[in-house]
């Protein structure tokens, strides 16, 4: 390309159109494109183009249906569009305002665009050089139209729509604007009720998320303004859909730095760091106030994630005391990356105070500045794990050394317990779960099992970590025959961002 402004001479855009309309014949003449047009094409565009070249190329471009998915084809028209939009070979180059609405009104009603220009103006609109509004504006609209039309979010929809928030938040992944954010939830309203691909809802939830709690206004926070305007949209087709259901519990179960949540309350949620993505379930046998509890935290710093799960034998007050000393260690040790240090003071705790019960308990810490994982157990199942580049899931286990350690809380207040650490990259998964899971029993008394577990997670090794709980969930109900009350039963799919 050459330099914005750079201009031609009256006899090198001649020579241009010359060229352009040789390529034009040529392939009107054979109803296709070959390699050689495609060179010659190059020749023509490189340098960037003007008003005539853009007139001479967009009539190619819809007089000729065949090229129009031709994956050579359309590299080039963005590349000259590009220039065009710039104003690379015209001096004085028009105003930008007047070249994008010269590009709208030859593309023509935002109703009518069929699939090809639509992908021409995504690729487009997402160069990063490309800063053209009017023409970004008439993008979202065909886009509206195109879905409405389509009665649903499609997968390549999404996929199209994610690009265009992608490229609107640069490189540095900044916030999403209002206008992006209105133009998701008009398309959520338009299709309530269709069938929307999974992955709308993820991108629907995570953009309007990070447009309220990534702004520079407020950052981390729902302030005032940001309320009223999510409740005049939540409440503008006067329906509450699957969609906004779960951004709101986005919301409220994004985790923030210096911040400690969980319990032991029944639940069924996403919830999410700065470092990972967890997807919970957690049920009391008794469907009230288990055994079980679960707890994130996120150091001040924003890098340390920190996931702790425990196992409680019995009900009551030793559950509640449990839980407590666990969120006042975490709360304590919020900036520090020893997990085992947690397990030593609940330990320490557990001992000072006579308590005697069963209970396992998971540390797990995630180092977000270097992609570092370390845990550790206290009698607690080993987690599981499967890298982006694993064919299967397997386990986690701490190393093996002599002599006794990481046993249950209570047991032995100078036990030690060990921690491990190991490199995640993003994408990488892990299951936490406690014991409930494996020993869930079917009529005949066999437990499920980690192998069972194993099978079910590698049967959908690439589904959404929430999909893949609800997998879980599944293979659980089916197996025991809608009968979890063995004990309590809690699970999590964690993913690395």
């Amino acid at each position: 390309m050459g330099p914005a402004g750079a201009g031609r001479t009256d006899r090198q855009r001649g020579r241009m159109r010359t060229l352009l309309d040789r390529v034009k014949q040529s392939i009107h003449d054979r109803g296709a494109i070959d390699d050689r047009d495609i060179e010659r094409l190059r020749d023509a565009v490189h340098g960037g183009i003007g008003r005539d070249e853009v007139e001479s190329l967009l009539d190619l471009h819809a007089a000729v249906p065949a090229i129009r998915s031709d994956a050579a084809w359309q590299p080039i028209v963005v590349e000259a569009l590009a220039a065009y939009l710039r104003g690379a070979a015209e001096s004085p180059a028009p105003p930008g305002d007047a070249r994008e609405d010269h590009l709208v009104a030859r593309f023509g009603a935002a109703a009518e665009l069929d699939e090809a220009d639509l992908g021409l103006l995504v690729d487009l609109c997402c160069r990063a050089e490309c800063d053209a509004p009017r023409l970004l504006e008439y993008l979202l609209a065909a886009l509206r139209h195109a879905v409405v039309r389509d009665g649903a979010v499609l997968a390549a929809r999404v996929a199209q729509i994610r690009r265009i928030v992608e490229a609107l938040r640069g490189p540095a992944g900044g916030p999403v604007d209002r206008r992006v954010a209105d133009f998701l939830f008009e398309l959520n309203d338009a299709t309530s009720g269709g069938e929307n691909h999974p992955s709308w809802t993820e991108l629907f939830v995570e953009s309007i998320r990070d447009h309220v709690l990534d702004d520079a206004g407020s950052p981390g926070e729902v302030d005032g303004s940001e309320a009223a305007w999510l409740v005049e949209r939540i409440e503008a087709d006067r329906r509450y859909d699957p969609a906004e259901k779960a951004l709101l519990a986005q919301i409220k179960h994004f985790i923030r730095h210096n911040e400690v949540w969980g319990g032991i309350r029944s639940d069924d949620l996403q919830a999410e760091t700065s470092g990972v993505i967890a997807s919970l379930y957690s049920r009391a046998c008794d469907g009230g106030k288990g055994g079980d509890m679960y707890y994130f935290s996120v150091s001040a710093s924003d890098l340390l994630t920190r996931i702790a799960v425990a196992d409680v034998s019995g009900h009551g007050r030793a559950v509640t005391d449990v839980s407590q000393w666990i969120y006042a260690s975490l709360a304590e040790r919020m900036n520090g990356a020893d997990g085992n240090q947690v397990l030593a003071d609940l330990n320490r705790l557990a001992s000072e105070r006579g308590y005697r019960a069963l209970t396992t308990a998971a540390v797990v810490t995630f180092y977000r500045a270097d992609s570092s994982l370390a845990f550790a157990y206290a009698g607690h199942p080993p987690m599981l794990v499967r890298r982006r580049s694993d064919e299967s899931w397997g386990t986690l286990p701490l190393e093996d050394r002599s002599g006794p350690a990481n046993l249950p809380l209570g047991v032995d207040p100078e036990i030690p317990y060990d921690q491990r650490q190991i490199r995640l990259a993003g994408g990488d998964r892990l299951f936490l779960y406690t014991d409930g899971v494996i020993e869930a029993r079917n009529g005949d008394r066999e437990l499920f099992g980690v192998s069972r577990l194993l099978s079910v997670l590698d049967a959908r090794a690439d589904a959404p970590a929430r999909t893949l709980k609800d997998a879980v969930l599944d293979a659980l109900v089916d197996y025991t025959g809608n009968n979890l009350g063995h004990d309590d039963v809690t699970f999590l799919v964690v993913e690395v961002r």
